[in-house]
């Protein structure tokens, strides 16, 4: 008898582990939405009027879906790849520099071509009106 308590205890604590691990992150967004609206409320704007700025902004119309998932899909990646890596216990990155690294490179690839760039011919002469 005492056994099968326990076994149902057990069992029902699992239960109650799994719904926390998945309603926490659903009962966040409510939560955090709130807080905006706190915020927004202190700056005096709507925050009703706000929010739906935010989703016309976002998923208005067909070229703001566009953006929107231009925009997510590498935060999206970079969240994938830090989340993969954490489960197999392999590598720990930073997301902040994993998001950046495109963009150093990009900098470091401008340097080394500006570098061996001619200076615009037109640089030294000054502009006169009628000049063309």
């Amino acid at each position: 008898m005492v056994e099968n308590f326990v076994a149902y205890k057990k069992q029902a604590g699992d239960f109650l582990n799994r719904a926390v691990d998945y309603l926490l992150p659903l009962a966040a967004v409510p939560f955090a939405m709130i807080i905006g609206a706190g915020l927004l409320l202190l700056f005096e704007v709507n925050p009703l009027l706000a929010y739906q700025s935010l989703l016309q902004g976002a998923f208005g119309y067909k070229i703001a879906i566009t953006q929107t998932l231009v925009k997510a899909t590498p935060l999206l990646l970079v969240g994938l790849g830090v989340a993969i890596a954490f489960s197999g216990g392999v590598i720990n990155i930073p997301s902040n520099f994993a998001v950046m690294l495109p963009y150093v490179l990009t900098n470091l690839a401008l340097v080394f071509a500006v570098r061996r760039a001619a200076q615009p011919a037109a640089l030294s002469k000054s502009f006169e009106r009628g000049e063309m």
